[in-house]
């Protein structure tokens, strides 16, 4: 006994890029828009942009066997991704990237039957993609390559009056191959590479009087390089600086605890966690002060940057506090704060590109309906970026700033004649 849905869905999108080419500063600071043909083509597409084709074809049974449940997804996916350039004349421009990824998936579990407060399930994950390099594009990213991945896990919970355990386990493989590509001004060699990991879980959850929850948890877990990491050696018009990659990178495995309490009441929630993740052979990416000439144009001197991989540590933590009083109906203000730390444990030196911390406020107001307008809703939002003084070496510390959102909502109702 058992049902299955089937699913396809079709997307095409083109994608332009604001590259401030067109903006220009007179003589006493007033912003002059020099894009003459702002006017006489209005909607017309022009370089530089993304086009995005993107074919998904999705299975989903699911099969009752007495009082076990078998989930299994199986999935394809052709994603055919291209970028135009700017070419003096040419409104299309040129084609920079043309690449095509086929990815078939499946996701199989087997829900046990529920046996003295234990559950359990137990599943298996793969996939096989295929990146492929059309012919026409000036420039290649990734190299053509084939991946396989397939994973076994088996995730045990039991309930025991307010404390809820769980206990998980999983063994992960890899296998990478890539072809060898010609790039611009380079090639990508050839490269063929295996990764296994096994890796477990465990946590542990107690609720104190329906109103308050305490959770704890130890995960291990791993990441194999990905092509980017493996094989950049290139000039990358996306972020304007030249990336080396490293085919000899190991695969990153790392050990996390965390800690997470969460309130609730009629007036108030409150949630906060904390995390420390401790990684080995962490992958990065670092400016590292010199220039190179670019492959796509070797009389241009462009920012050298490099994929690194040292041990690392991050730690960081989160808080929401929710207020909304259960007499004011009306009112609502919800606030986040979230911080971020990362450092190199070699020598203690901060890890680059770390995200800045962040508080967020948002104020919520309800209005009463009024004729035929109902559901109103005015909000208004104010989200803070600190400074970002814990930077690597050769990278700039940035200042902060702040966002303004003002958003207003309603329905409208309204009676059709017959």
């Amino acid at each position: 006994m058992g049902s299955t849905n089937l699913e396809y869905t079709f997307n095409q999108a083109f994608f332009g890029i604001l590259d401030g080419k067109d903006i220009t500063f007179g003589p006493n600071g007033e912003i002059i828009n020099s894009d003459i043909e702002k006017e006489k083509y209005p909607f017309e597409i022009e370089a530089p942009f993304h086009t995005v084709l993107d074919n998904r074809l999705t299975s989903h049974s699911t099969f009752l066997t007495g009082k076990s449940k078998v989930d299994l997804v199986v999935g394809y996916q052709n994603n055919h991704r291209t970028e135009n350039e700017e070419l003096t004349g040419v409104k299309k421009g040129y084609k920079y990237v043309d690449m095509t990824l086929q990815s078939l998936t499946y996701n199989l579990k087997w829900y046990a039957p529920t046996w003295n407060r234990f559950s359990t399930i137990v599943g298996s994950q793969g996939m096989y993609q295929n990146n492929t390099n059309n012919s026409g594009a000036q420039t290649v990213l990734i190299p053509d390559a084939r991946i396989k991945d397939f994973g076994l896990f088996a995730v045990n919970k039991y309930q025991y009056q307010a404390f809820n355990f769980s206990l998980g386990a999983r063994f992960d493989s890899r296998n990478l191959d890539t072809d060898e590509t010609n790039g611009l001004n380079y090639t990508i060699p050839e490269i063929s590479k295996s990764y296994n990991n096994v890796s477990g879980s465990a946590g542990i959850a107690y609720t104190i009087a329906k109103k308050l929850t305490l959770r704890s948890s130890f995960a291990t877990g791993y990441r194999s390089p990905n092509l980017n990491e493996l094989t950049s050696n290139g000039f990358k018009l996306e972020s304007q600086r030249f990336e080396v990659g490293n085919a000899n990178f190991k695969k990153e495995h790392n050990q996390q605890f965390d800690l997470n309490a969460v309130y609730a009441n009629e007036s108030i929630s409150i949630e906060g966690a904390f995390f420390v993740n401790t990684i080995q052979n962490y992958i990065y990416i670092e400016p590292t002060s010199t220039t190179v000439p670019s492959n796509l144009d070797p009389t241009n001197s462009v920012p050298l940057y490099e994929f690194k991989q040292n041990k690392a540590q991050i730690t960081g933590g989160e808080a929401t506090l929710s207020i909304h009083p259960e007499g004011l109906k009306w009112f609502r203000l919800d606030n986040s704060f979230a911080t971020l730390n990362g450092i190199r444990t070699d020598d203690d030196s901060y890890l680059p590109m770390m995200n800045p911390t962040k508080l967020t406020n948002t104020l919520f107001i309800t209005l009463n309906d009024f004729g035929k307008f109902s559901s109103s809703v005015i909000n208004l939002t104010v989200a803070s970026t600190f400074d970002q003084n814990q930077v690597a070496k050769n990278e700039l510390k940035t200042p902060g700033y702040s966002i303004f959102n003002l958003g207003i909502s309603t329905s409208y109702k309204k009676q059709l004649s017959p």
